[in-house]
């Protein structure tokens, strides 16, 4: 079996995997099996899913439009994934990762336990605006080549902010005079 490491740099999860149950309350006579790869990007993906009806009953297309299938991925990713730990890192700069231990796991859980897993809009105002100025700026003064991941990781700081979140608040900093423009030939953002 092959594991994969998802993007949050936290989670392990197998590279395929199958789960079966019963998606909806109230038709506790239909059960889901689902199967899931993760893509080259880390994102679990619902490859096949099949419906089964235990007594026999019709599944109406009603009963396919009311499945969550993307909640029911997260939610088999969640119940199929271990906690990854940062062991170190070796002299060539690569962290090394492996599974965490039971009582590891068990620490991971209660720190996360309590926090919400939906996204939320990260309020876009000009004290914001400057942090994410004076993050990018450090880290270009540093000599890093990915300035926005650094705002990612530093200001996003949650397993929900992207990327892409991180390149829009940086073009929001320079529209607003928080940063100077992007230098041609360099990557805007």
């Amino acid at each position: 079996m092959r594991l994969v490491v998802l993007p949050d740099f936290r989670t392990v999860v197998p590279s395929a995997f199958t789960a079966s149950g019963e998606p909806l309350d109230d038709r506790p006579d239909v059960t889901l099996n689902l199967s899931i790869r993760v893509d080259h990007l880390g994102r679990p993906r619902c490859t096949d899913f099949r419906l089964h009806s235990k007594d026999g009953a019709y599944i109406e297309s009603e009963t396919l439009r009311r499945l969550p299938l993307a909640r029911l991925v997260r939610e088999a990713t969640q119940v199929a994934s271990s906690f990854a730990v940062h062991r170190g890192t070796t002299p060539a700069g690569i962290s090394t990762l492996s599974i965490a231990t039971p009582e590891e796991a068990r620490k991971a859980v209660e720190t996360v336990k309590g926090t919400s897993h939906r996204r939320t809009r990260t309020k876009i105002t000009p004290d914001f605006l400057q942090r994410v100025a004076e993050c990018h700026e450090r880290a270009e003064a540093e000599g890093s080549q990915a300035p926005t991941r650094t705002v990612a990781e530093e200001i996003g700081g949650d397993w929900n902010k992207s990327f892409h979140s991180a390149k829009r608040w940086v073009q929001l900093a320079r529209k607003s005079g928080h940063l100077p423009p992007a230098t041609r030939g360099r990557p805007a953002a």
